[in-house]
């Protein structure tokens, strides 16, 4: 069984839109999964193109055999745009923002896979189940984030991102098989990054590696990060079978 991972992390955006603790997140990412028997590729900034993001994925997926595991974790600004492809139950979809976001984002339909054991690991806003659930009123409560200077990992779509750019990514046709996700928040939530002892990272970040360790499965592992964060409710997206999966 061959083990790989491609963690991305993006706090360079220009325009006022940094953040500060995603490439560290992606850092703890890579350490704890190479320490775990992945081969680790990361893309960190302006390196984590669109293109480059899918790229890299695809040629992931291509390598993974049905023994196989992959491991995608993302660390940056999301987002949502209209649904144009009419199989989202609220309408939108939920998006990564890579580094060259004026190119197009990363939909959720982008995300797909064939073939091994693949888990996505996603601290952005509005990233839980990556497509269910209704937008509800964003939720800029800080309470319970416990940190100075928290701020949230998102991105306004109207008014940040190009028209038409949004969707130039929904013009992959991959095959649509559903993949486990593990999410920062819930499609209507924010997800918050805060200094501790120093050093900016997410919070949902933080308590996943910190928790990896006591979980023997998915879902396991989900209830004990959720029981460490506050301000955010992580998510697993999953079947009940995969919810049933070693963590890593």
């Amino acid at each position: 069984m061959t083990r790989r991972a491609l963690c991305v992390g993006i706090d360079t955006y220009g325009g006022g839109l940094d953040l500060a603790g995603c490439v560290n997140d992606t850092r703890d990412w890579s350490l704890a999964l190479a320490a775990r028997g992945y081969a680790v590729t990361q893309l960190l900034n302006r390196e984590a193109t669109r293109a480059a993001i899918l790229g890299h994925l695809d040629a992931l997926i291509r390598a993974t055999g049905p023994r196989d595991r992959l491991v995608v974790c993302y660390s940056g600004h999301g987002t949502y745009v209209p649904d144009a492809t009419s199989d989202e139950t609220d309408s939108t979809d939920e998006a990564w923002v890579p580094a060259d976001y004026q190119r197009g984002l990363i939909l959720d339909d982008d995300r797909q896979r064939r073939g091994g054991r693949h888990l996505i690991i996603s601290d952005s806003c509005h990233s839980g189940t990556m497509s269910r659930g209704p937008m509800l009123p964003w939720r800029w409560d800080l309470a319970g984030v416990g940190a100075d200077q928290a701020v949230t990992r998102f991105m306004p779509p109207a008014e940040i991102v190009p028209a038409g750019a949004a969707r130039s990514a929904a013009t992959r046709n991959l095959p649509s098989v559903p993949v486990p996700l593990l999410a920062a928040c819930a499609p209507h939530e924010v997800a918050w990054e805060t200094n501790v002892a120093g050093r900016r990272g997410g919070v949902f970040t933080r308590a996943a590696i910190a928790t990896i360790d006591i979980a023997t499965s998915l879902r396991g592992w989900h209830r004990a990060i959720q029981a460490r964060v506050t301000g955010q409710t992580p998510q697993l997206d999953a079947s009940r079978w995969q919810r049933l999966w070693m963590p890593l």
